[in-house]
Order: C-alpha cells, then structure tokens, then sequence
C-alpha cells in the first residue's frame, strides 16, 4: 500500500512539473515593438544572448552582427506573430542570416527560419527579454 501511494504521488508530481506552463513572451503586445532582443529562453531553460547560442537540429543560432530586433505583426483576422531578425544559423555549410518566428495564437507555434535553406518547427521558447530601443529605419518593415 505505501508503495502505491509513492508511485501515486511521484506520477502526479510529474504530471505537474510536465504540463505545459504559459509562453512568457505572449504577454508582450503591438505596443511592445519593434523591441531589442536582449535574450530568448528555452522551456529546458537554455539561453540565446549575446554569449550564448541555442542549437536547433542542425543549425548553431547566435546573435547576428549587430542587434537582433523583434517585430510584431497581426493579419487581419488572423494570428499575429513576433518575428526575431538579425541571427546567424550556422552548419557544417556555413553560416547564414535566419530568424525566429513565434505565432501568438492559443495554440502556439514557432519556426527557425534559414531563407532559402530551411524551416524547422521548433519547441516555442518560454520567454524573451526586449529593450524597447529606437530602431533604424531600414529595420521597418
């Protein structure tokens, strides 16, 4: 019986420390942006910055030259989504400008994007960190 209630109780603490928290990012807003990304954070708690990379299938992300942005846009009665600019996937190919897109809708999905190469369906990060900043104008889009 005592053995029981253990597995009991250690399957329902895992139940716990498994479910889905909420997406910090998806308390950001329009008025929000377009924002400086000081830092994005993973569910497992790895951190994209200015130090750190994030690896996703193949490809190593890191900052890109300059500030990486965020910028949100919503279609018509539609989703809206937060997109992050200037990063740098890189493989055993080389290294190439990607960015990050995270789709704000109830269900949430978010995408590494490698023009040209690559779209890879990742886990949505948990949170990001923004500076709102002024922000050049050929970053507008």
């Amino acid at each position: 019986m005592r053995q029981q209630l253990f597995v009991v109780a250690y399957v329902m603490m895992v139940v716990v420390a498994c479910a889905p928290e909420s997406l910090l990012w998806q308390r950001y807003t329009e008025k929000d942006f377009p924002a400086r990304v000081r830092s994005v954070t993973t569910a497992l708690g790895n951190v994209l910055d200015e130090s750190r990379v994030l690896k996703y299938g193949g490809w190593t992300v890191s900052f890109g030259k300059g500030i990486p942005y965020a910028f949100y846009k919503c279609a018509p009665n539609s989703e809206c989504e937060i997109t992050i600019r200037n990063l740098k996937c890189e493989s055993s190919d080389g290294r190439v400008p990607c960015q990050l897109k995270l789709h704000n809708k109830a269900n949430p999905s978010c995408e590494l994007i490698v023009p040209e190469r690559d779209t890879l369906q990742i886990l949505c990060p948990h949170d990001m960190l923004l500076e709102r900043d002024v922000i050049p104008s050929r970053g507008r889009r």
